[in-house]
Formats: C-alpha cells, sequence, structure tokens
C-alpha cells in the first residue's frame, strides 16, 4: 500500500525496450550515459543512506533505515539490483575489453560494485563474482588488455575490504 510501483510501471520499461531494440548500437555513447545515469543513481542512493527521501520518492515515515527494501527510485531492491548489474557489468566490461577505454566507465563500475556490495542481494553478488571470474580469464588471455582487467579487479577487492570494514545499520 506505501509502493507506488504498478503496472504502469512496467509498461512504460517494456515500451522504452521495444524502442531501444528498433537503433542500432553504437557502443561508446551507450557506456558514457549508462555511466552516467549509475554515478546519478548511486548519489541518490547514498542520500537516501543519510536519511534524506530525495524528491519525495517514498511515503513520510518510510526510509531504507525503516524499510530495507527502499533504496534507489523504485522501492524494489531487487530489480534495482538488476538495473545495477547490468550497468556495473557493461561498464567494467567495456573498460576492460575496449581500446581507449573512457575512465568515466571505471568509476561507474565501482560505483555500481559498491552498490551491490552494500545492497547484499543475492543475485546482485553473483553478477559480480561472475564479472571478476570473467576478468580473471580475459587478464589471463588478451594481454592487451591485461591492466586494465586488473585493475578493474583490485577496484573491487578494495571495495570488498571497504565493505566489510562498514556496517550498516539496518543490515548489519
Amino acid at each position: 500500500a506505501h509502493r507506488y510501483e504498478g503496472l504502469l510501471t512496467q509498461l512504460c520499461y517494456g515500451a522504452v525496450f521495444l524502442c531501444m531494440s528498433l537503433m542500432r548500437v553504437r557502443v561508446r555513447p551507450l557506456l558514457h550515459a549508462a555511466s552516467v545515469g549509475l554515478m546519478g543513481y548511486a548519489v541518490l542512493v547514498g542520500l537516501q543512506y543519510a536519511d534524506i527521501n530525495v524528491l519525495g520518492l517514498f511515503p513520510a515515515g518510510t526510509s531504507v533505515r525503516t524499510n530495507y527494501e527502499f533504496q534507489g527510485t523504485i522501492g524494489n531492491i531487487d530489480m534495482v539490483a538488476g538495473y545495477v548489474s547490468i550497468v556495473m557489468a557493461a561498464a567494467l566490461g567495456g573498460f576492460a575489453w575496449l581500446k581507449r577505454p573512457h575512465p568515466l566507465w571505471l568509476a561507474a563500475g565501482l560505483t555500481g560494485a559498491a552498490l551491490l556490495l552494500f545492497m547484499e542481494v543475492q543475485c546482485g553478488l553473483i553478477v559480480l563474482l561472475a564479472l571478476l571470474f570473467a576478468l580473471l580469464l580475459l587478464a589471463l588471455r588478451r594481454p592487451t588488455c591485461r591492466w586494465r582487467a586488473l585493475l578493474t579487479l583490485c577496484g573491487v577487492l578494495m571495495l570488498l575490504t571497504l565493505r566489510l570494514l562498514i556496517g550498516l545499520p539496518w543490515l548489519d
């Protein structure tokens, strides 16, 4: 009764998907846009962690401290973890794989990895583990991508260490 999601939201997702499926993919602009979107999303979640109801997204009296699923814009942490998993994997994969990567992709990917580590949704952690394994294989297989893949692996391992040092009052 306190959530503002439903059929209209799902229909909008479907319409966006159908429109986007008709377009030709340009990887670099797509990674730039996805990275900027993920960074903005991380700012929104950070403000919610600080107990600020950004844009009045959730009803009065609810927050991440009272209901753990109220993270992000939709109040469904599983869908949020799916979005973050996809964009994080694309950004970090693009940074490690493509020639002339943009540093924004690494920053956004690591921010997404931090979000997944702080949310602790199992599907997100599984995606993160699979991505780390894929990056390790990439580093072993392609010498041209080795330093970027290892840099990404080190960044995620540092974030994991940071997460283990920080206790969230609503989760730990």
